[in-house]
């Protein structure tokens, strides 16, 4: 890795790059850019700006521009892990809203 340059995380900063391209967007990512997240090729989240917790911005395909997602890095990254354990917990619900039928003792 350079010093003082991000890391590319499996390259989906160029397939986010690749993105805008292929959707003309008067946008470019810049050097400092971070793309942090990519979903299925169309939506990616990215960190824009210097320091410690930086804004976290947003494009999905379609869009005319990115938009500010998160204020702060840590605002988004404590939503993304609250939601991962919402999923991840144990439901009493069937996937379709319906709570399980529970048993009668004889």
């Amino acid at each position: 890795m350079h010093r003082g340059r991000p890391a590319s995380i499996l390259g989906v900063g160029q397939a986010a790059r690749e993105l805008l391209a292929e959707n003309a967007v008067p946008f470019t990512l810049t050097g400092d850019d971070r793309v942090i997240l990519m979903h299925q090729g169309y939506i990616f989240d990215f960190l824009r700006g210097p320091g410690p917790d930086p804004e976290v911005w947003s494009y999905c395909e379609g869009d005319d521009l990115p938009k500010v997602r998160y204020a702060r890095f840590t605002e988004w990254l404590g939503v993304a892990v609250t939601e991962f354990v919402r999923l991840k917990a144990p439901s009493s619900e069937d996937g379709n809203g319906n709570e399980p039928a529970t048993r009668t003792a004889r």
